[in-house]
């Protein structure tokens, strides 16, 4: 069996998976706690069990983007769009204010001769 898994840095890894292997208690705990009992399987976003067949139709391509696609978005539904937008919206206004205000002030010193 092959792996293929996208690495947090953005690259690949790629392994022959022989019978008996396991992940070795050396990596983060955090595959530990994704991987319980050490067998590796799939995790949409993350990792992809692939047989040569699979790899072979892809004209043994190893790019994970193939196989292991993309995590889907946690989406919040607590997000009130609407408000997020009056808000920057407000911040914007106030800082258009504050940028009108400076210009003046440079207006000002300009014709005091500062």
């Amino acid at each position: 069996m092959t792996w293929i898994a996208e690495s947090p840095t953005g690259g690949f890894a790629g392994s022959s998976r022989r019978r008996g292997r396991r992940i070795s208690s050396a990596r983060p705990a955090g595959l530990r706690a994704r991987f319980s009992g050490a067998e590796l399987r799939d995790v949409e976003g993350l990792v992809k069990l692939v047989d040569r067949t699979e790899i072979e139709a892809h004209d043994w391509s190893l790019t994970p983007g193939r196989y292991v696609g993309v995590a889907p978005e946690e989406e919040d539904e607590d997000f009130d769009f609407e408000e997020a937008l009056r808000s920057i919206h407000i911040e914007l206004n106030a800082l258009n204010e504050e940028a009108a205000l400076a210009a003046r002030v440079a207006r000002d010193f300009e014709e005091l001769g500062a």
